[in-house]
């Protein structure tokens, strides 16, 4: 079997951030040895390759408008790989004997598999597809495979979903009326961090007023989502900063809550819900996050 490699983010400084920064190293190791094999230096921008360090041999990226690499070149800047790819990202001719996982939007490539792996799921550029459902199901669409609305020659989709609002169907009594089935909805958010040395994976929620509301769990892929509503990040985010905002702000209501303070967050089932809890918490870290439109309103259960 062929050697698999773990690619490993590492972070130093201030202000650098999963998706790209100067600041931050990217590093890849061997398994089960452990021993480093590559080293990236990523840009401003996400998904923005600079250098590559791999054998104490350097070489340095270029890309095309799109961010697709084209090419590396060495330190004397002569060319030493070089790619084609057709509108969807199928790799249509190379040149040059260099390994090197990001090609096609910049994303990394599985050289095993042919997939690129985009954060939230893996794309097939031999069919032009995801090869997995969208996390954002009908907002998007209701074509949930679908790459880039199908113009991937304007249009790239870098996504991570590291937080997102998962929701669920509940029975409640609001205004008298029993709300169920398309009715009421019970909303937690999920935030995820893969910051080395500081991974979590865990949800938030309120689940109803007085000490003991405030819950914090491991992610459970198997508790049910109705629906999956998408996050947009601040734009500014560090390493894990967007996430971690949200944790600390949790950590201090659940603090306060569990030492009698006076900060546990106002609840009633029609308004301040823990609907409107999730989302505030979102918003008020820079995120920013719409709840789909359903019929009767919900008695707040779905905040705008």
């Amino acid at each position: 079997m062929a050697q698999r490699f773990l690619r490993s983010r590492i972070f130093s400084g201030a202000g650098c951030s999963a998706l790209g920064s100067l600041r931050c190293r990217e590093a890849e190791f061997g398994c089960p040895s452990g021993t480093e094999v590559a080293s990236y230096s990523q840009g401003l921008n996400i998904d923005e390759p600079l250098a590559m360090d791999r054998s104490s041999v350097a070489s340095f990226y270029e890309a095309d408008g799109l961010g697709s690499v084209t090419s590396l070149t060495s330190g004397a800047g002569a060319l030493a790989q070089a790619y084609t790819f057709d509108s969807f990202g199928k790799q249509t001719n190379s040149t040059g004997s260099l390994t090197n996982p990001f090609q096609y939007t910049a994303r990394e490539s599985d050289a095993e598999t042919g997939l690129y792996y985009y954060r939230a799921r893996y794309y097939d550029s031999t069919i032009g597809r995801f090869r997995s459902e969208d996390p954002a199901r009908f907002p998007e669409g209701t074509n949930f495979y679908r790459y880039v609305q199908n113009h991937p020659t304007n249009l790239v989709d870098p996504s991570g979903l590291f937080v997102e609002i998962l929701c669920e169907r509940v029975q409640q009594w609001g205004l008298g009326i029993l709300v169920r089935g398309d009715g009421a909805r019970h909303c937690r958010v999920h935030v995820r961090c893969d910051k080395a040395g500081g991974k979590y994976d865990v949800t938030y929620e309120l689940n109803g007023p007085g000490a003991g509301a405030l819950r914090a769990d491991l992610y459970d892929p198997s508790r049910p989502v109705d629906p999956q509503v998408p996050v947009t990040r601040p734009a500014d985010g560090g390493c894990c900063d967007f996430e971690n905002c949200i944790s600390k702000r949790f950590s201090f209501f659940l603090t306060a809550a569990t030492h009698g303070g006076n900060a546990l967050p106002d609840y009633d089932p029609i308004n301040q819900n823990s609907n409107a809890f999730g989302r505030d918490l979102v918003v008020s870290c820079g995120g920013k996050v719409s709840f789909p439109p359903y019929p009767w309103g919900f008695f707040g259960q779905m905040p705008d």
